[in-house]
């Protein structure tokens, strides 16, 4: 276990499924960190604090979870960047030594710590394969360090390769610095490399991956033993609907946008468990209830835009076959 005050935990809360996410969320944090062990973040994006549900604010309050705004209105990005709400939760000062984010859709599975999986580094992350920047797509990262004033060959021959890591969940720590002038704190340096990818316009099919881009950007600028890459027990990602959850998981990130998908996995008794003694939000049932509204109203999958782009790319690569055949 971490020792008290040396981690801090951020995430967003938005309206709908972000809403009942968010329960779920804290409730495996308070079950397996004892009071007063870390310190836990919920922002909410300004201009939809008025709509997210009283219940789950009173809720996140009630169980001694800090609730913050942010705006992201003049965030800097070219147009409008949803996912880039967790840049913008992260800008906030912490006294702690760490800072630990997560996507809304992952849950603590069992009592762990993450600043020892970090050891010495200054940034923790799981790295990622995802095929639109892979590692065989070196000509989009060295357009990606152009923009940012770096050179790719030598992020290549510092690193081996160009770094990429899964935005769900990261790692740093709070008083080292970052960036291309190594002068920044980590989420402005996130930010700044994210609004220069955002705004360079050779630079491309960077939504809405530019979370992750700008991150693996930032981890080319740093030396390879100031990045710990974390296993996949930290950011256990399960898509397929019938998958089970490794023993020794950590952190599941579950991903599909179902208020029962958490208790698919890991077994009502499991849930139902850390829930235990949270009212109103006491049981699968009792969120079911409470936030009927907002469960039906934001039934588009989390990754949606992700899956589409996909889906779409599959599709125009299949279309070219079939036109080569012909």
């Amino acid at each position: 276990m971490p020792k008290p005050g040396a981690l801090s935990v951020v995430f967003v809360i938005d309206v709908g499924k972000f809403e009942w996410q968010s329960v779920f969320l804290v409730s495996s944090l308070l079950h397996h960190f004892p009071p007063g062990l870390i310190e836990i973040s919920a922002h909410v994006p300004a201009r939809a604090i008025d709509n997210v549900s009283r219940d789950v604010l009173d809720f996140h309050e009630r169980n001694g979870v800090e609730v913050a705004t942010f705006r992201r209105k003049r965030a800097g990005f070219a147009t409008p960047y949803r996912h880039g709400n967790k840049i913008l939760a992260c800008l906030t000062p912490r006294p702690s030594d760490w800072t630990l984010f997560l996507d809304t859709d992952t849950m603590v599975l069992r009592r762990c710590d993450p600043v020892a999986a970090a050891g010495e580094a200054l940034l923790a992350a799981l790295p990622s394969s995802f095929g639109m920047w892979g590692a065989n797509r070196q000509n989009r990262w060295h357009d990606a360090y152009r923009a940012v004033g770096a050179r790719g060959e030598d992020v290549l021959a510092r690193h081996g390769g160009f770094p990429h890591f899964n935005g769900g969940v990261v790692l740093y720590r709070n008083g080292a610095r970052y960036g291309p002038g190594g002068d920044m704190p980590f989420a402005e340096a996130w930010l700044d490399i994210a609004q220069r990818l955002d705004h360079a316009p050779y630079v491309r099919n960077k939504r809405p991956w530019l979370d992750q881009i700008a991150l693996g950007t930032l981890a080319g600028l740093m030396e390879p033993e100031q990045i710990a890459p974390l296993d996949g027990s930290w950011n256990m990602s399960l898509v397929r609907k019938q998958a089970r959850v490794p023993f020794g998981t950590n952190i599941l990130h579950y991903h599909r946008n179902s208020v029962h998908r958490p208790d698919q996995l890991l077994g009502r008794r499991v849930v139902e468990r850390m829930l235990r003694d949270r009212a109103p939000f006491d049981s699968i049932e009792a969120i079911a209830t409470h936030l009927a509204g907002s469960i039906e109203g934001h039934r588009v999958p989390g990754y949606s835009a992700k899956r589409n782009a996909r889906q779409d790319a599959r599709r125009a690569r299949k279309a070219a076959e079939r036109r080569g055949e012909r």
